[in-house]
């Protein structure tokens, strides 16, 4: 038989092997997804970095049946005149809408890398900072932000069961459109500059992920909100 003592030792050996399981199965934040070489990096801003999002739409209404990918692909590009860093926007030219005739021409605004912060001004003309209401994309992640836990609601994000609007920022645990979705990011919702739309900026504290705008009309008493956006190809 055991004795007294080893019994007690065992006991003990057991009780650290299950407070160390659970301590390993503790959830714990996902680290930003590792920046591709070559690739905007927001923290590290350099000449010659560039991203290529896609271009999708769909309607909340027939939110799984109506996604598609438009085949437009938009490449955003750090290029610097002077001693000053811009972002850069332009079509590839095998993307439907450069070679319908429009948005042909790149577009260029300043953009300035600051402490826990981009400056980005001037970025009306932007397709995936236009709606921004802000001068400052918030690169750290406060307290405050990290409570503030986003739910999808279809082609919609809500934050504690309202709508997400006013230039708040919180994380998305999932959001999933079409085919593709983006886990644990940082989401930022516009102040609503533009009448009838709304609209967020998906990211961590490296790149952008996703730029979601919500066109909402009203026809008839029958809502009807269509959806156009920019996710970017990592690949």
């Amino acid at each position: 038989m055991l004795s007294c003592r080893l019994k007690v030792m065992m006991k003990n050996y057991c009780l650290i092997g299950i407070c160390l399981l659970a301590f390993s199965c503790e959830k714990t934040e996902i680290e930003p997804t590792p920046v591709k070489e070559g690739a905007v990096h927001f923290k590290d801003l350099k000449a010659g970095q560039e991203s290529r999002f896609i271009r999708y739409t769909l309607n909340c209404v027939d939110f799984d049946e109506s996604f598609q990918w438009t085949g437009d692909t938009l490449i955003l590009k750090v290029v610097e005149e002077g001693t000053k860093l811009y972002f850069e926007e332009s079509l590839t030219p095998g993307s439907p809408m450069y070679q319908q005739g429009g948005d042909v021409s790149p577009v260029l605004y300043p953009i300035e890398q600051q402490v826990d912060q981009l400056y980005l001004p001037e970025r009306e003309d932007s397709k995936l900072f236009y709606f921004f209401g802000s001068d400052f994309l918030i690169l750290k992640k406060e307290p405050s932000t990290l409570l503030n836990r986003l739910e999808q609601d279809q082609c919609y994000m809500n934050l504690k069961g309202e709508a997400f609007v006013g230039d708040e920022i919180g994380i998305i645990d999932r959001f999933e459109i079409g085919t593709f979705k983006i886990e644990d990011k940082m989401a930022v919702s516009c102040i609503p500059i533009y009448l009838g739309i709304d609209a967020y900026l998906t990211y961590d504290l490296d790149q952008l992920y996703l730029s979601h705008v919500i066109h909402k009309s009203e026809f008839n008493g029958q809502r009807t909100d269509s959806i156009e956006g920019w996710f970017l190809l990592e690949d």
